[in-house]
């Protein structure tokens, strides 16, 4: 288990994609509203929906950055930069459960990493760092996160469902 494994989301280049887009739709239409109209609609119309349109693809973006993991650490990337890191010896609980899909069948699993210490800044009130398993070679991730968190003595709970009660578990 010598350096580290890196663990990519399809679809980082997509989201970017749908961004630009998308901020050229708001701004055809924004010019076009302003052209057509004396007033502040267009202007108001561009001054909400950019801002919103870029918060949305952040948190996109957020959810499908890379996974990467060594002996010290696991961390998050998105186009090759670190944005949230914990140290193995930081965290306290890792939990693993089903996210139901449509049709209320267990399509994907989330995993919260808790840390012992917050982060200073964060996106989350705990500090978790949150993801899903649609990973490329997510069996070989799971492997890793249970390996370490035996290592350090991390505790791990599962769930069956979304509504059955966190319990103690030796893996994810």
């Amino acid at each position: 288990m010598d350096g580290e494994s890196e663990f990519k989301f399809r679809g980082q280049v997509w989201v970017v994609i749908w961004l630009l887009f998308m901020l050229g739709l708001h701004v055809v239409v924004g010019g076009i509203w302003i052209a057509r109209s004396p007033h502040t609609g267009g202007v108001i119309y561009l001054l909400i929906s950019i801002p919103l349109t870029i918060f949305c693809a952040g948190l996109v973006l957020r959810g499908r950055s890379d996974i990467v993991i060594d002996e010290h650490f696991i961390s998050r990337r998105i186009f090759g930069r670190v944005w949230q890191k914990f140290e193995w010896s930081n965290i306290e609980l890792v939990t693993a459960f089903p996210i139901p899909n449509q049709y209320g069948k267990a399509a994907i699993r989330g995993v919260n990493i808790f840390p012992k210490v917050k982060p200073k800044y964060r996106m989350t009130p705990s500090g978790k760092m949150d993801f899903t398993d649609q990973l490329e070679n997510n069996s070989e991730l799971i492997r890793l996160i249970n390996v370490y968190a035996h290592k350090n003595n991390i505790l791990i709970k599962t769930r069956n469902s979304m509504f059955d009660k966190l319990m103690s578990a030796n893996n994810i």
